[in-house]
């Protein structure tokens, strides 16, 4: 079963690079919950654009990486800013309105924003296999 990890990082490869580039053609789509979150990291729609970029793409060199510990130091970039996302979602839904304002209920936003929130959980145990994974089983 844990042969499954690439999925979930491969799934949140595709996310970051599509958040980067949805910032790039609009920087306004940084008012989305998952990724505002970023906006105070970073200071900038483009900014955050080249984070969700440079975290999609050192994940796609960690999962080819054949070395365990450079597989996990290689996605754990990508596994904190996922973790970033989750928390800003978590105070939105706490607030009871979307990032740019939008006030909806609690269980409104929970419905939505609950993707990004379990891609984060399956990353975390992706990760945990990544790092249990023998030496001779990453030279696949």
């Amino acid at each position: 079963m844990y042969r499954y990890y690439p999925t979930v990082v491969g799934i949140a490869i595709a996310l970051h690079l599509i958040w980067a580039v949805g910032l790039i053609a609009d920087p306004q789509a940084i008012h989305a919950t998952a990724l505002h979150a970023m906006l105070a990291v970073t200071g900038s729609s483009i900014a955050s654009a080249g984070v969700f970029a440079a975290v999609a793409t050192l994940a796609v060199v960690g999962m080819v990486a054949h070395r365990v510990p450079v597989r996990v130091i290689l996605i754990l970039p990508q596994h904190l800013v996922l973790w970033i996302s989750v928390a800003g979602e978590a105070y939105a839904m706490w607030l009871g309105q979307f990032a740019d304002g939008t006030i909806r209920s609690h269980w409104f936003l929970i419905v939505d924003q609950v993707p990004v929130i379990l891609i984060a959980c399956g990353h975390t145990a992706a990760l945990l296999f990544i790092t249990a994974e023998r030496q001779d089983d990453g030279q696949r």
